[in-house]
């Protein structure tokens, strides 16, 4: 009864243990303390669920993505066991932990352990302004219509257009409108002249500015003597020069021989500075003798903004360097005479293939004493000459950029190179850049960096005798415990070798546990073979039976009488003694056979016992 009940209960543990074998979690994508660099802040995770062929019931994504520990998706319900994939979008920088939380009637599990992940987009690239914005000139109360698209001269090599945000700057009277990159020109009614306006790119990040356009509104011819003339706007002309000075310097400026105005009003006009700092000069303006003076107090420099207004509100306006330094000063506006005249190639996205080279040089307006260096993805090489051979290396996309310097003054330009493996395809300004892991390499039957037995077991396999163990191939073990060992072993690849193994197992246990049973019951056995019978201090079976007159009252009879207890008298006597003694039937019996009785005798007598 013991025994029974000792199976029963194995059966029910070894049953109960494989139905909880039956869940597991493994995390596949992005693999273990992957770092990802990339500008598309959207991840795909995967989980792989197997339940032993159950459905299952749901199945959650857990990361602390948004701050703390959560539940950070949406969860699935009613999948197929197999891969499970959640797709988060708009990551932050950072380093993660992320986990999936699987459950099926009875159970719920997560994978053994988190994963751990660090997510961070590439180093801006700075727009680029490419190109020359035309001047614009058009009749007074008219306008200019999507006339300008920036989208032609700022370039942002990101692959990002549409995070360019655009700004103007310069203009008092005209109305610029941008719309989606794209500009439209007016002007108030009646009012005609000349303003220079400045184009601004940003990225969010970076910004880059325009050539200065002149926009141009011209007036009308003027009609009969009748008509009432149109007020005008005063127009700053000409330019109002930089004003370089020496700390301590004090200078004045005529402001009306800057301005000009079609109802020669030059009287009536008011002028004003904007955004003067207050550590670098000190104005005043008398707009009686249209006047202003500075006196330099301090070194530095600064823009401020020049405004001249008639008595109807039209107005003008220019931005003015004013700088204080101790270097000999000049009034003439320096020239820039460091340019790049001609690149090659000339356009900017440039499609190789790997292993080809390609010549990347430059033409500038001074030849000599120019210091040239060349970079490609930020990293500076060897080459300082004009020119510079690129061996296209890694898969992916590049950035080539070359640095020119005379002196104080800097010119740059950069090229983009996509780098392909087979036939070439079309890079478009928008290049799809994907988030890349070395998992893409795996299946071409060839054996890349990153990976391994564990990762990518249909390119890294092991040898026959070997198995696949911590990401390396090793010796396989035939211990006959571990060669049954549920996490190293090739035996339970499926669901059938699973169930296999489990029962395989289940007997190996069962086995050992009846060993121990039995084992325990021979013990006991002996030790209840350790009668007082056995010790001849005592009185006994055995003290009894070695007594001469004992063993003569026992005397075998023949084999004629064992068939009724007639004749065994003394051998109930002597088996009555026995047990009052407190031997056991068995050494009893075993004693009388000893003595000559036949076993026929002996189960008849004690068939007689009453």
């Amino acid at each position: 009864m013991k025994r029974a009940m000792y199976i029963y209960l194995i059966t029910i543990l070894l049953l109960a243990f494989f139905v909880k074998a039956a869940l597991n979690v493994e995390l596949k994508e992005p693999k273990n303390n992957l770092e990802i660099r990339s500008d598309i802040n959207n991840i795909n995770f995967k989980c792989n669920v197997t339940t032993g062929g159950m459905n299952i019931d749901s199945i959650r994504f857990y990361s602390d993505i948004s701050g703390n520990w959560q539940q950070t998706k949406d969860p699935v319900f009613n999948q197929n066991e197999g891969i499970i994939s959640f797709l988060v979008i708009n990551i932050s920088s950072g380093t993660f932990k992320w986990n999936c939380l699987a459950s099926i009637p009875g159970e719920t599990k997560f994978a053994s352990n988190n994963f751990t992940f660090t997510f961070s987009a590439p180093d801006n690239i700075k727009p680029i302004f490419n190109g020359t914005i035309s001047d614009q000139s058009w009749n007074q109360d008219n306008s200019l219509n999507n006339v300008i698209n920036l989208k032609n001269y700022f370039i942002d090599y990101d692959n990002k257009p549409q995070a360019l945000s655009f700004q103007h700057s310069g203009d008092s009277n005209i109305v610029i409108t941008i719309n989606n990159g794209v500009v439209s020109l007016s002007q108030p009614p009646g009012w005609f002249g000349v303003e220079t306006v400045y184009f601004t790119a940003t990225d969010g990040q970076d910004s880059v500015q325009s050539n200065p356009v002149k926009f141009t509104v011209v007036k009308n011819a003027t009609g009969s003597g009748n008509q009432t003339p149109t007020n005008t706007a005063p127009r700053i002309n000409p330019t109002i020069p930089d004003q370089i000075k020496k700390p301590g310097d004090s200078w004045t400026l005529h402001l009306n021989s800057y301005v000009e105005d079609d109802e020669d009003a030059k009287g009536s006009l008011k002028w004003k500075i904007e955004n003067v700092g207050d550590n670098i000069v000190n104005f005043t303006i008398n707009n009686l003798t249209k006047e202003v003076g500075f006196v330099a107090i301090g070194n530095g420099e600064d823009t401020v903004k020049f405004v001249v207004e008639d008595p109807s509100g039209l107005k003008d306006d220019q931005d003015v360097l004013i700088k204080v330094t101790e270097e000999e000063t000049s009034n003439k506006t320096s020239t820039k005479l460091l340019e790049i005249l001609k690149k090659i190639p000339e356009e900017n996205k440039i499609e190789i293939k790997q292993g080809e080279k390609k010549i990347f040089s430059i033409t500038t307006t001074i030849l000599n004493k120019v210091n040239i260096k060349w970079f490609v993805d930020d990293k500076e090489q060897d080459e300082s000459g004009r020119k510079f051979e690129y061996v296209a290396g890694e898969i992916g996309a590049h950035k080539i950029e070359v640095v020119a310097e005379l002196e104080s003054e800097k010119v740059s330009d950069v090229w983009q190179v996509f780098v392909n493996e087979g036939k070439n395809v079309n890079v478009t300004t928008n290049l799809t850049k994907t988030l890349t892991i070395s998992e893409n390499l795996c299946g071409n039957n060839k054996t890349d960096d990153g990976e391994d037995c564990e990762s990518c077991p249909g390119d890294i396999k092991c040898n026959e005798g070997e198995i696949c163990k911590d990401k390396q191939c090793v010796k396989e073990n035939n211990n006959l415990i571990t060669s049954f060992s549920i996490k190293d072993i090739n035996l339970f690849n499926s669901l059938k070798n699973k169930i296999l193994g489990y029962v395989v197992l289940g007997i190996i246990v069962l086995f050992l546990i009846i060993i121990i049973i039995r084992t325990r019951n021979i013990r006991k056995r002996k030790a209840s073979m350790k009668l007082t019978s056995f010790d001849s201090s005592k009185k006994g079976l055995f003290d009894k039976f070695n007594k001469k007159e004992e063993v003569a009252s026992i005397e075998p009879k023949v084999e004629s009488n064992v068939k009724t207890p007639s004749g065994l008298e003394p051998v109930i006597g002597f088996i009555n003694s026995g047990l009052a003694s407190g031997d056991k039937p068995r050494e009893i019996k075993k004693a009388l056979l000893k003595s000559g009785w036949s076993r026929k005798q002996v189960r008849h007598a004690f068939k007689g016992i009453k």
